[in-house]
């Protein structure tokens, strides 16, 4: 989070049987939401949470949100994002000495899950006890 700028998700997975119950935590500083917007959303502190129902295999669950249910939360969201990047790819240019293009390279960026903007919290169900899962 920078200042104001940005939302928190949260994903909430589903009762796995298990003894703890899953719930993700990340942020985001663009409007990335808003291809698949939550159901729910809450205000903490200031901050907007935009909570997210994640399936067993922890992807999240696409919602079909009616035009003016959208509108409300982008109205709730406001200035505090970005506008998203709708290239998907990224490249590498390099340049001559006299500005010229020299080579252009195609990067393509991998997400292995985790980083520095999201936790992972455990809780036991009879205890109450949280756990945080550090990312890598």
């Amino acid at each position: 989070m920078y200042k104001s700028m940005g939302v928190i998700h949260m994903g909430i997975n589903p009762d796995s049987g298990k003894a703890e119950k899953k719930i993700s935590l990340w942020a985001s500083l663009t409007d990335s939401f808003k291809e698949n917007p939550p159901q729910h959303y809450a205000h903490l502190f200031g901050k907007i949470i935009l909570i997210h129902q994640f399936n067993e295999k922890s992807a999240m669950i696409k919602n079909e949100v009616p035009p003016e249910q959208l509108e409300a939360l982008l109205n709730e969201v406001g200035d505090r994002v970005f506008i998203k990047q709708q290239r998907r790819g990224r490249w590498v240019e390099t340049y001559h000495r006299d500005g010229s293009l020299k080579r252009r390279n195609y990067q393509i960026g991998i997400s292995m899950g985790g980083g520095p903007t999201s936790i992972t919290l455990l809780i036991d169900k009879k205890t109450g006890e949280v756990r945080k899962l550090k990312s890598v």
